[in-house]
């Protein structure tokens, strides 16, 4: 009895000891470790909505977020102001040396606006330019990690030296690494993919009915009419001819099919003069009466529920989020294959693929789906259970959040954190 009673007294100054080792341990440890998002367009698209979702998920990892958008890019910052993140502006310029001068000023600028913020890590959201981020948080001497979203076919000298000053690469596929023509080591490199949250079978069906019926009355289509959706900014990245020529072949046979498109085409004038282009290649193929533009909206995830078919015809894609919310969503897929799409759609197995610019293959993969819609069920049904599998939302922020602390040099700390709790 007395043995035992020894054995229960050691223990319990045992779990006493390592709970200060953790308190003590805590202590050392800054608890509000801030992370500067750098985001570099004047528009809201996927880096954006990307950003959004990393800042969102890591918050519950101990990360506090500051959005810094372009001080002529409005529209990101009511995005983020609305997500009810903390922003700031700063001044994107290209680094050229013929105006050096101007160029040393804003990042000097940007340096002070960092330390005044107790930023403890830059993250630039997207590679292109990036020079002043970059150059900025090693003058404020923070570390930096830049995300690669896309191919980048070629990078000018000047380019390459600012990314020699970054110390984490983020890709977003296997693919964009491969092909990104500066050689990243693999201890400055890893790839996250993304991730979602897909919904139960029972909440997709539960929603749907009446969802699909309401997004139609608002657009005008017809109970039916077969929708094949797109969600995607209009942009020259989308490959809209080949999506103009396929369609013609479609409605030729299929005359009730009605497309969709969910994404912005009126935030700056590059948007409205290329949303313009598009319009008249559709009119060229006789084709703009089935096409339905939404411009930007809040409610995607609602009017997908309303597609029957979700197409992505592309140029160029790092991993397009927007696959795996389709994915989630439980609709077939009809994409490009390029860059690292192939990578999340394994083709005839959870989606289909088609030959960059062949619009007659692309035809023939919709034409397919509309007419088996047996085959078009398996093929979502099978999307849903792989990003279910591979494609979790929470694997997704916990390894971005392993990245943060890798580069704030906590993972040895975290770690021992976690073995004590075990212990």
């Amino acid at each position: 009895m007395l043995r035992d009673t020894n054995q229960i007294q050691v223990q319990a100054i045992s779990r006493a000891g390592r709970e200060r080792d953790i308190q003590e341990m805590r202590s050392e440890l800054k608890s509000d470790y801030r992370i500067g998002h750098m985001l570099p367009w004047d528009e809201i698209g996927g880096t954006e909505i990307a950003t959004l979702r990393i800042a969102q998920g890591v918050k519950s990892h101990g990360f506090e977020n500051v959005m810094f958008c372009r001080e002529s890019a409005p529209p990101p910052l009511e995005f983020f102001r609305e997500a009810n993140f903390e922003t700031a502006t700063y001044d994107v310029e290209y680094p050229d040396l013929r105006y050096l001068r101007g160029f040393l000023y804003r990042v000097r600028q940007l340096a002070r606006e960092l330390k005044q913020r107790r930023i403890d890590l830059v993250h630039c959201a997207d590679v292109s330019m990036s020079g002043v981020a970059i150059a900025a948080a090693k003058f404020a001497q923070i570390p930096v990690m830049s995300h690669v979203r896309n191919r980048h076919l070629l990078l000018n000298p000047r380019d390459r030296r600012f990314l020699g000053f970054v110390n984490k690469f983020i890709f977003v596929s296997q693919n964009t690494w491969k092909e990104f023509p500066y050689k990243v080591p693999p201890r400055r490199g890893v790839v996250v993919y993304d991730g979602i949250e897909a919904p139960s079978p029972q909440e997709l069906t539960v929603n749907s009915f009446n969802t699909n019926r309401e997004v139609r009355r608002e657009f005008g289509i017809s109970d039916e009419a077969k929708i094949i959706g797109m969600v995607a900014r209009i942009g020259e990245q989308k490959d809209y001819l080949t999506l103009a020529k396929a369609a013609q072949r479609v409605v030729g046979l299929e005359p009730q099919v009605r497309f969709l498109i969910v994404g912005s085409y009126s935030q700056s004038d590059s948007q409205r003069e290329y949303y313009a282009k598009v319009r008249q290649m559709l009119a060229a193929h006789n084709v703009e009466p089935f096409f339905i533009f939404t411009d930007y909206r809040k409610d995607v995830k609602r009017l997908m529920s309303a597609f029957d078919i979700f197409v992505l015809s592309t140029h160029f894609e790092g991993l397009p989020l927007v696959i795996l919310e389709a994915m989630a969503a439980r609709l077939p897929i009809v994409a490009t294959d390029v860059d690292g799409v192939p990578e999340i759609v394994l083709d005839g197995k959870n989606g289909l693929l088609h030959k960059h610019e062949d619009d007659s293959q692309l035809a023939a993969l919709l034409l397919s789906l509309l007419r088996d819609e047996a085959h078009a069920k398996m093929l979502g049904e099978a999307g849903q259970r792989f990003v279910r599998d591979k494609f979790s939302r929470e694997r997704f922020i916990s390894n971005t959040a392993n990245v943060y602390r890798s580069l704030l040099g906590l993972s040895n700390a975290e770690a021992e954190l976690t073995d004590l709790k075990k212990g």
